[in-house]
């Protein structure tokens, strides 16, 4: 929940390299590394709020999504790689509240569910899954 002044300065949810065992905590040993994020809107602020992503596209991409919508990014590409435009924050509410629920899909656990691309992942089409 944000309140009014409330913001979120720019972030990635995927932790760290997937490589350094010693920042590993429970959570990572058991659930892995955070591959997409599920961003569902549940309060819109009057003013303020949005959700930007500085990285994506020439010039950044902000998003000010009305209650009930949901926004889903991936994190990290199929080798577990951050991925860099993946970068976002909240910006400051100016008045009202925003309250969203985030669900994060972990690495551990979805390896079975879809059969991974061999080679460049960006290049693997929707197409090839689920058609």
């Amino acid at each position: 929940m944000y309140e009014p002044k409330g913001h979120y300065a720019p972030h990635y949810d995927h932790l760290f390299a997937h490589s350094d065992p010693e920042q590993r905590d429970w959570w990572m040993k058991h659930f892995g590394n955070r591959i997409a994020t599920f961003l569902l809107i549940l309060e819109k602020a009057e003013r303020g709020g949005a959700t930007v992503f500085p990285l994506l596209g020439r010039n950044g991409v902000t998003v000010q999504p009305n209650i009930g919508d949901a926004l889903f990014w991936f994190n990290a590409d199929a080798t577990d790689e951050r991925e860099r435009s993946s970068l976002h924050g909240a910006c400051p509410i100016t008045a009202g509240r925003k309250v969203a629920a985030t669900i994060w899909v972990r690495t551990i656990g979805q390896e079975l569910l879809l059969p991974c691309p061999t080679g460049d992942s960006r290049s693997y089409l929707f197409e090839q899954t689920f058609l």
